[in-house]
């Protein structure tokens, strides 16, 4: 992500990890320091999921007015990311169900290993998850090489 011509990266670090519950992260290096994380709750209609973020913009004065005018943007960006998931969890159609004992092993694991099919060879990483309501979810950013090969070709496997 860029914000008037700058690069924001950030190396981030789990610092919350209460499965099935709630996970979380700081930034170690980078631009803004922030925190970050996701907690999930099980209600009647299925999981309720917030995202929570606070960050801290950099060079004082400066970087709190630079901060402002890029808010709406990084609202926008969020509520269009937000909806997306949204819009996956309630497909009516599932595409693939766990057996209760696999849904058991699932949900007391914490890494797994995810396989994609890159060109000739497979790549396979590992993958921090947590595992509630029936879903599996990961974190990663959107310019990884593993979520540009999931779009263009959704065959995965995780184990």
């Amino acid at each position: 992500m860029k914000a008037l011509g700058f690069p924001l990266r950030n190396v981030l670090r789990i610092d919350r990890w209460r499965r099935p519950e709630e996970i979380g992260w700081v930034s170690e290096s980078g631009l803004v320091k922030q925190e970050e994380g996701f907690t999930f709750t099980e209600t009647e209609q299925g999981v309720r999921i917030e995202l929570r973020i606070a960050y801290e913009p950099p060079a004082s004065v400066i970087g709190t007015a630079i901060a402002r005018r890029i808010d709406p943007m990084v609202r926008a960006r969020l509520q269009h990311a937000l909806e997306r998931i949204r819009d996956l969890l309630e497909r009516k159609v599932s595409p693939m169900q766990l057996t209760r004992e696999a849904s058991a092993i699932v949900s007391k694991a914490s890494i797994g290993m995810l396989a994609l099919r890159s060109g000739r060879l497979p790549l396979v990483n590992p993958a921090v998850f947590s595992f509630a309501g029936g879903s599996l979810w990961m974190t990663t950013s959107r310019y990884a090489a593993k979520t540009a090969i999931a779009k263009r070709d959704p065959r995965a496997a995780f184990l």
